[in-house]
């Protein structure tokens, strides 16, 4: 880790919900919150300068492709666990970020506290998926 505390990238073109994301629930899971980012060229560059534990990466951003942005995260962070942060639940979305195999998938209409939890547990056990993505996967279903 960067510091005392896990530190993590906040990267979605919303701003009002990446402030929240930085200021609420990175805050109260544990975490600095070093940078946030509107765009996946932007991301891939701040984790390439900070090095973070953790990037909360949103899939529907302005710059390519966010499963590609995956990949190149790892090439100039290699330490840095990806979590997918997005509203898309359906099964395609799933399987395609998992093809990536990233650390975990989050859905925004999660409650604050589930996210919080969830970013405690990525840095536990390396794995954070929101309960219905979890089930999902489990059932081989679709998750809509």
């Amino acid at each position: 880790m960067n510091s005392i505390r896990p530190t993590m990238i906040v990267a979605d073109d919303h701003p009002i919900l990446q402030q929240a994301i930085a200021r609420g629930v990175g805050r109260r899971a544990g975490f600095d919150v070093v940078a946030c980012v509107d765009d996946l060229e932007s991301a891939i560059e701040a984790c390439g300068i900070h090095q973070p534990d953790v990037l909360l990466l949103d899939i529907e951003m302005p710059g390519g492709s966010p499963f590609d942005a995956v990949d190149r995260v790892r090439e100039v962070a290699p330490g840095c666990r990806v979590v997918i942060f997005t509203a898309h639940s359906s099964s395609d979305f799933v399987e395609l970020a998992r093809s990536k195999n990233p650390e975990g998938y989050l859905l925004k209409d999660d409650a604050p506290e589930v996210l919080v939890e969830a970013l405690r547990e990525l840095m536990r056990t390396g794995r954070a998926y929101s309960e219905r993505v979890r089930e999902g996967m489990t059932a081989g279903a679709g998750l809509d």
